[in-house]
């Protein structure tokens, strides 16, 4: 059986956007119309800080934003959610949660993942000193509650219950207003709908056992190796996780919005380093794409090249095609233009839909010397492997 190997640099096609598209419009801030909180106030019961106010947060979230490149809200564009303050960019499709977290340990298959986050980790939790004042950015998918109530909605799929438990992950508040649904395209070629926890809180979905300690291990070590986060990301959720069952589906999932971190995360690759300044072209890039595929899917195909030693020792190479499909929506305004479903019956209608996520394996196998491998060899990379490995430069 052949050894997992390393990835040689992934080619990324159309890299640049096509003719550096402009954000159609400038930085638009709305309101959430679709939780049942009236987001106007905080609750006291469950925190008391105000981070938009209250220092040492208020500096901070003034100072981010304005490193992200974003413009400081209205009091009435501030969202007040049970532990975090959330910002609903309408002309960017995204989220900017403010609060404590702990990116690392809710790394996982079934959770979303932000685009990009930045963390301040001198000012903790007080009662929970491992969770880093953090800012995220979090790509708009459509809501479950929107989902079921579609009529040509496709088949469900993903058990939240049963993959948190199988993964070590806290399953508390799994309720229909914490999840979303992301369509793609099954094995088959068939639509499907697949639930998602889209409002984690590290107090209801922390790790147990040595998850946490595993991820952080694996985190640490992608970033050494000199992945920005979102690569490093990629590869602990597709070693951390590659064993569990159904996780395939999660983790294509994971990858649609994988282009859009990568500009992210081109922006503030030294975020690490107080001192360094954004890539502001990189960060442009980033926020120009959001708004292109806002409420409109762009097809983006990439190409990688994985490698691999045999058990005789021979090198392969293995090529393969991937085309994702990124979206972002925003269904939190309430409209039906928002509407993700109606959404996307009018890019059908207009013929703008093209197929989504498709997938495949080009199934050409190489020596270095160039010569080809027999794809019924009864020794090729294995199937699991190669996903866990090629899946990891995918988009740099």
């Amino acid at each position: 059986m052949a050894d997992e190997g390393q990835n040689d640099t992934a080619q990324e096609q159309a890299t640049v956007p096509d003719s550096a598209p402009k954000a159609a419009t400038g930085f638009t801030y709305g309101k959430c119309r679709t939780d049942h909180k009236s987001g106007e106030y905080i609750r006291k019961d469950y925190r008391s800080t105000d981070y938009m106010k209250d220092e040492p947060y208020a500096s901070r979230v003034k100072e981010v934003l304005e490193r992200m490149g974003l413009p400081y809200p209205k009091d009435e564009e501030i969202f007040r959610g049970t532990h975090h303050d959330m910002l609903f960019l309408d002309s960017h499709g995204v989220v900017i949660r403010i609060g404590h977290t702990d990116i690392e340990d809710l790394m996982n298959p079934g959770i979303l993942q932000p685009l990009g986050w930045i963390d301040d980790k001198a000012h903790p939790l007080e009662e929970k000193s491992e969770l880093p004042f953090t800012i995220a950015v979090y790509p708009g998918i459509e809501l479950y509650k929107h989902y079921i109530e579609d009529d040509n909605r496709p088949e469900l799929v993903g058990d939240l219950e049963k993959l948190f438990s199988e993964t070590g992950q806290g399953s508390n508040d799994l309720s229909g207003n914490n999840t979303g649904v992301i369509r793609m395209l099954d094995d088959s070629g068939k639509e499907i709908g697949l639930k998602i926890l889209l409002d984690s809180d590290n107090r209801y979905n922390a790790s147990w056992g040595d998850k946490k300690k595993e991820k952080s291990s694996r985190f640490a070590a992608a970033k050494l190796s000199g992945s920005h986060k979102g690569e490093a990301m990629e590869v602990t959720l597709g070693s951390v996780f590659e064993a569990a069952q159904g996780v395939t589906l999660y983790q294509r999932a994971f990858q649609l919005h994988q282009p859009l971190r990568n500009w992210f995360w081109r922006a503030f690759k030294d975020e690490d380093n107080p001192s360094s300044a954004p890539d502001i072209e990189a960060r442009t890039i980033f926020w120009d794409e959001c708004a292109a595929v806002t409420n409109r899917p762009k097809n983006i195909e990439m190409h990688d090249t994985a490698t691999y030693r045999m058990s005789d020792g021979k090198v392969v190479r293995s090529q393969q095609k991937k085309t994702v499909e990124v979206v972002l929506y925003r269904p939190w305004t309430g409209q039906d233009e928002d509407n993700v479903a109606k959404v996307r019956a009018t890019l059908v209608a207009n013929n703008l839909l093209k197929p989504a996520i498709k997938q495949m394996l080009q199934g050409e196998l190489f020596t270095e010397g160039g010569n080809a491998v027999n794809p019924v060899n009864p020794e090729p990379p294995h199937r699991k492997h190669f996903f866990a490995s090629a899946f990891r430069r995918m988009f740099r």
